[in-house]
């Protein structure tokens, strides 16, 4: 499934580099605001129960020889596969010239799991989620690597990063670097765990900059 990543303006702070990553063939799309945390989903609901209804069917359908049908009902009819021709050239077979076995095979290939819920007319049903906007963190590897999260609630802004600040008093010759964002008198700072220092996030940050801070380098 196709996706397209980007950067966005966030939906809460209206912050110009929220992370979006839009998926093309379903609609679903998500974005994640680095400097407020804010999250935005919307997913389609999958429907496992649907599917393996759909599947029965495509079995019935197969045995009584209608492979078509059975293409159409689980979603298939679109495919195509590159031939080669010779002297580097090929060209594409659409399936419905495949032979009846290579058919068969791609529906039984079909993840059925992942049928889409529909409501009484038809119609896909959307999981829309929005939540956070009281900051974020990243915690980054001497090497590189890292994860990071947002906070859902004030309250649990102040416990992460308690417990990151209580980590790095343990593990004193931790190389790797724990930030955290949070906003201050109406501003926004990106915090350094390690030292306690203070860096705003101005609205109109060069992009540059932004990537610096998002990985802990301020100077």
């Amino acid at each position: 499934m196709g996706s397209v990543m980007s950067d966005t303006e966030c939906p809460k702070c209206k912050f110009p580099y929220a992370w979006c990553d839009y998926y093309y063939k379903s609609g679903e799309q998500y974005i994640f605001c680095d400097r407020c945390g804010f999250s935005h989903s919307v997913e389609l609901i999958r429907d496992p129960k649907y599917g393996n209804q759909i599947k029965l069917q495509a079995e019935q359908l197969i045995k009584e020889g209608k492979i078509e049908e059975a293409l159409k009902i689980t979603g298939n009819t679109g495919w195509t596969r590159s031939v080669p021709l010779g002297d580097g050239k090929s060209k594409d077979v659409p399936i419905a010239e495949w032979t009846d076995e290579e058919k068969i095979k791609t529906i039984q290939d079909t993840r059925f799991n992942r049928f889409c819920k529909k409501d009484k007319d038809g119609n896909f049903v959307w999981d829309v989620k929005r939540n956070g906007g009281f900051g974020s963190y990243h915690q980054l590897s001497e090497r590189g690597g890292g994860v990071g999260g947002h906070f859902i609630t004030k309250w649990g802004a102040k416990k992460t990063i308690k417990e990151m600040k209580k980590f790095l008093k343990r593990h004193k010759k931790f190389k790797g670097v724990m930030t955290a964002t949070k906003k201050i008198n109406g501003k926004w700072y990106m915090i350094d765990l390690k030292t306690d220092k203070r860096y705003e996030i101005p609205m109109d940050i060069d992009y540059d900059l932004w990537m610096k801070y998002k990985s802990g380098r301020f100077e």
